[in-house]
């Protein structure tokens, strides 16, 4: 719930700060921004990949002890900061070379840009030391302040300053800056001195995690970039660009979302003493795909238009068909994601990195071969290719590692056939003027509660959880207690279940003394 929160914190922080800076800049300065931002993003995500990862495991293999893990601690921050150095020189190398991975002449930007790199790289180090020790609070404030500081400061740089571009950049840098300063406090205790380094295996364990992880990270972002390279020989302009940001803004919310789910259970998972118990963790973030994600991403798919008018500028509304083929590869992508974590934690890292790989190749050959001829939505379809891609590879060895079976047809049937109204009223919405559109988009969502408890994926707990906050409401000082389990009804028992000689727990196990209300 803290990760849920501060994802839901970051996302209005984060969206309205993007939207924010579609209303102050020019097109053609938007897409400079938006370039920026996803060099920055991928080399977040080349930064996070593999040491902080393989610490983060590490550390929840060890209950958080930080003299078990500290030569891991050293190995990560020591390596991960030098990789972040590696990444600022051959940034600076493309941009004066005339690559021009940002559309910009500013050698300041440049240099702000290639400074933040190894901020990045200590800054996730430090994350994942938190998520690894299930410091989940001093997670969220990380997030929560570098996003915070960096939109009240990039705001304050473009319309006090008019410092443009040029602004964001110096905004982004200084919230990277104050996430770092905010992880040295919260990893107090953990964060080691001089000493021996880790064992090879740690190595070769990051090395295949830093594969799976950056492809990940590659497939959300590498779209982008591919449109900018491969485009210019096809005409894409700045504003182009500007515009397929936008749309990735909106599009991509339920990956980000999915994401705090997944880092929430992560630590879970490592520590299960059977295969069942990794299973019923992986439950546990897996059946918010279909009672939140899927349907967001059919009411974007099939309502573009009113979630256009309502989060952008008039000039965005041509990008409707975007902002579909978007909406459908982002399911994709966090399915993806999904399983490619659990598969870290249970320890399959020779495995996945392979597989997620030949993601990112797919993606690659779709950027050069559709974006030439069909530009922003050849890059999404690129991206919606990828995303498919990699649930395709990865969906067969999760089965296998857990020894679980695929959703039987009929719950499958029975889970189409609750959405198909929902559908219904979001198609209608879609074709619809303003304020009609939103009122039968709150209805398709309401109408669709009523087959989601039928279903169970509104679990009884959950229930129990909003019966709980009704009492605190109306008496004050009530201090009952609900202890919820990971997961619930037949999602978890019958969708996803395993074989019958290994039947799933109804609770899941944890160690002695650490389950209390917070592993629920």
């Amino acid at each position: 719930m803290i990760l849920v929160a501060r994802f839901a914190a970051a996302a209005v922080l984060n969206y309205g700060f993007g939207v924010t800076l579609a209303w102050l800049l020019v097109p053609a300065e938007f897409g400079t921004v938006s370039a920026m931002q996803n060099v920055l993003v991928l080399a977040t995500g080349l930064l996070s990949a593999g040491f902080p990862w393989a610490l983060a495991k590490r550390l929840a293999e060890t209950h958080g002890n930080p003299d078990a893990a500290k030569p891991e601690f050293r190995t990560a921050l020591v390596a991960n900061l030098g990789f972040g150095l590696m990444l600022a020189v051959a940034f600076l190398a493309a941009q004066l070379s005339g690559l021009q991975l940002v559309p910009t002449h500013s050698l300041v930007i440049d240099f702000v840009i290639a400074v933040e790199m190894p901020l990045l790289a200590v800054d996730n180090t430090f994350g994942g030391a938190a998520a690894g020790s299930r410091r989940f609070a001093g997670l969220g404030a990380m997030t929560s302040g570098e996003i915070l500081l960096r939109c009240s400061t990039t705001v304050f740089f473009v319309i006090v300053l008019h410092a443009g571009a040029g602004g964001v950049a110096l905004g982004f840098l200084i919230g990277t800056i104050g996430s770092a300063l905010l992880g040295v406090r919260i990893n107090q205790g953990l964060i080691p001195g001089w000493g021996p380094l880790a064992r090879l295996s740690f190595l070769a364990a990051s090395g295949w995690i830093w594969v799976a992880s950056a492809s990940m990270t590659f497939l959300v972002s590498a779209d982008l970039l591919g449109l900018e390279e491969v485009g210019k020989a096809a005409g894409v302009t700045a504003a182009v660009l500007a515009g397929y940001q936008a749309c990735g803004m909106l599009a991509r919310a339920s990956f980000y979302a999915s994401s705090a789910v997944v880092d929430a259970v992560f630590p879970f998972i490592v520590r299960g003493g059977t295969r069942q118990e990794k299973h019923h963790w992986f439950v546990a973030a897996a059946r918010w795909v279909p009672l939140i994600f899927i349907p967001a991403q059919v009411g974007l798919f099939l309502a573009p238009g009113p979630v256009l008018r309502l989060f952008l500028p008039h000039h965005y509304a041509s990008t409707q068909a975007v902002l579909r083929v978007l909406a459908a590869g982002t399911l994709g992508a966090l399915i993806t994601n999904l399983l490619m974590v659990s598969l870290v934690a249970i320890g399959c890292h020779r495995q996945i990195g392979w597989r997620m790989f030949v993601t990112a190749v797919v993606e690659v050959i779709g950027l050069v071969t559709l974006v030439p001829d069909h530009g922003a939505l050849g890059a999404a379809y690129a991206y919606l290719m990828a995303s498919y891609a990699g649930v395709a590879l990865l969906v067969p060895l999760y089965l296998k590692a857990v020894q679980v079976r695929l959703p039987a047809p009929r719950r499958l049937a029975a889970y189409v056939a609750g959405i198909a109204p929902t559908a219904v009223l979001f198609a209608l919405a879609g074709r619809s003027p303003a304020p009609l559109a939103w009122a039968l988009i709150v209805a398709g969502i309401c109408l669709f509660l009523l087959p989601a408890r039928r279903m169970r994926l509104i679990t009884d707990a959950d229930l129990a959880v909003l019966h709980l906050l009704r009492g605190r409401l109306k008496i004050p000082g009530d201090r009952t207690a609900v202890a919820l389990a990971p997961a619930e009804g037949p999602i978890s028992a019958t969708m996803l279940a395993p074989s019958p000689r290994t039947p799933v727990p109804a609770v899941a196990s944890a160690p002695d003394g650490e389950r209390g209300e917070g592993g629920g």
